[in-house]
């Protein structure tokens, strides 16, 4: 579980970037890495 948690918070942050990006009206300045 230790070794999937960095790539959970990039999952998280990818999806969560594209939603936000389609769902949000205002622009996220978060880089996707």
């Amino acid at each position: 579980e230790c070794k999937n948690k960095p790539a959970l918070q990039r999952h998280y942050a990818v999806s969560h970037g594209i939603m936000f990006r389609s769902g949000s009206p205002r622009p996220l300045s978060k880089p996707r890495s």
